[in-house]
């Protein structure tokens, strides 16, 4: 029994060795293997072409990204693992388009005839099958209609006689409305009246207190002036006060930050900022490049000025940039090539020298217990 469980742990623990040495193989190959990058752009005319692509780990994945303007802007990114598409935006759009075209072409079948016709017949045929039976039970009904209206008549009378007793009725209720509507409007002129006199009595007690306010004296009127006035001179004070202690508190503060830049922890850490920083651009840049223009102006001495710049900084682009002039017209075409890889354990030992470096971890401090 034992050994039965020896040999599962040990089976476990070799997958679980196995799973570990996976990650640490994928780590280690996400870190340590650059992205290469290679972008080629060209100009012509009125046509601007820039093609790039990017690659890692032996064109395990690729992307490729193609942008075109000729009168039109037009963009395709396409990317594959193993060679295998997973994203291609061209193919996505004219999918789309397919789509759409097969929609619109789509026609519903059209509706089946509904035979009201053949209905028309039928009913048409069934009409003149009945004629004849119809021309025997119309004396049948004449002599019922007679009898019918008699009815009518006596029932007309009836009504009008009810009619004659609703109208009185309605008659007596208009004049009891009209009564219940005077009274109404004798009571609205009565509040009408009462709400005139309560404001005559409370403009009447708004202009004595007027009066009253008019009938303060002078010295306290100059009182309440010299107050306003002493109190302008004491927010006025209180501003100078709090102007003289900010501008003391920014004294203070660049006496601060100037001691603490002659520090030597200081200009260490700027310094290993300084080192890390120009890894980073360094690890950016594209290790080849070039640039070939062909220039031209119609001013022979633009041109000349341009080349002369040119000539200067040959030191700096090492013949990587060559300009093939042309006098005497206005033109410009060329094309770049830029190529390079990025690795993200640059990135990362960087991160990791500033985290642990100590000037740094000092001047983070220094800089808060100012703030």
């Amino acid at each position: 029994m034992i050994s039965v469980i020896l040999t599962i742990l040990k089976i476990l623990g070799l997958i679980l060795l196995i799973l570990l040495g996976i990650l640490i193989l994928v780590v280690c190959l996400v870190l340590f293997i650059p992205v290469r990058y290679r972008i080629e752009g060209d100009y012509q005319s009125s046509k601007a072409t820039v093609s790039s692509r990017v690659t890692w780990l032996l064109h395990f994945v690729s992307a490729r990204i193609l942008m075109e303007y000729e009168n039109a802007f037009s963009l395709h990114i396409a990317v594959r693992v193993l060679g295998i598409p997973i994203f291609d935006n061209k193919k996505k759009a004219a999918k789309k388009k397919k789509k759409e075209s097969k929609e619109a072409g789509y026609n519903p079948e059209e509706p089946s005839p509904d035979g009201t016709d053949t209905e028309i017949q039928a009913a048409s045929t069934d009409n003149s099958g009945n004629s004849e039976s119809n021309n025997e039970e119309s004396a049948s009904w004449q002599r019922s209609d007679l009898e019918e209206l008699e009815l009518e008549g006596t029932k007309v009378r009836e009504t009008k006689g009810e009619e004659s007793e609703i109208l009185e009725s309605k008659i007596l209720e208009s004049e009891i409305l009209e009564t219940e509507i005077e009274e109404a409007e004798i009571e609205e002129a009565e509040i009408e009246e009462a709400e005139i006199e309560e404001a005559e009595i409370k403009e009447v007690e708004i202009e004595e207190s007027k009066n009253e306010a008019d009938k303060k004296s002078l010295f306290e009127k100059l009182y309440i002036i010299f107050g306003k006035f002493m109190q302008f001179i004491e927010n006025i004070q209180y501003t100078f006060h709090k102007l003289c202690d900010t501008i003391v508190k920014i004294r203070d503060n660049l006496n601060y930050y100037l001691d603490l830049l002659q520090k030597q922890s200081t200009t260490r850490a700027i310094g290993t900022c300084k080192t890390q920083l120009m890894r980073i651009a360094k690890s950016l840049s594209p290790q080849k490049f070039q640039v070939n223009l062909h220039l031209g102006f119609e001013d022979p001495a633009v041109l000349g000025e341009i080349l002369a710049v040119w000539g200067m900084l040959y030191p700096f682009h090492q013949g990587r940039i060559d300009i093939v002039p042309e006098f005497g017209q206005t033109i410009l075409e060329g094309d770049i090539l830029l190529k390079g890889k990025i690795s993200l354990f640059v990135y990362l030992k960087v991160a990791l020298i500033l985290f642990f470096d100590k000037n740094i971890k000092q001047l983070i401090k220094q800089i808060k217990r100012s703030i």
